[in-house]
């Protein structure tokens, strides 16, 4: 079976991504963190639950305010060289994976890139908001 691999990049999210972390690593077989080398929430929470980081700021190339994709292709190259086989989610730092989403990647087309609806949640364990 393939693995489920998430990469998400978390430059000065690491108070938000700590709320979320747990959910998720129950979910993905592996999750990989791209930030900065200032980023030393973010480092230690990835220390903390044994997360792969990788450190850039290639984010700032350019005098660019920040380059998200810069940062997200460092993560897809590590995983297409280290994991070629298996399924990938590009994740943002605030995102809660659902718990079935394995269902959902079991029937999809491997050579076609997908997206999903986004909800605010209030509570983890409440209110789900539709956002359009």
């Amino acid at each position: 079976m393939k693995k489920l691999i998430a990469i998400l990049v978390s430059v000065n999210y690491g108070d938000i991504l700590k709320k979320v972390i747990n959910y998720n690593l129950k979910i993905v077989d592996e999750l990989i963190i791209i930030t900065t080398p200032s980023d030393t929430t973010t480092i230690n929470l990835a220390k903390k639950y044994k997360i792969t980081y990788l450190l850039s700021e290639s984010c700032y190339e350019n005098d660019a305010p920040f380059n998200k994709a810069k940062m997200i292709n460092i993560g897809l190259k590590y995983i297409y060289f280290n994991y070629p086989n298996d399924v990938y989610l590009i994740i943002d730092a605030d995102i809660i994976l659902n718990k079935n989403i394995r269902n959902y990647i079991s029937i999809v087309n491997n050579d076609e890139i997908y997206g999903a609806n986004r909800y605010i949640i209030e509570n983890i364990n409440t209110n789900i908001t539709k956002i359009n």
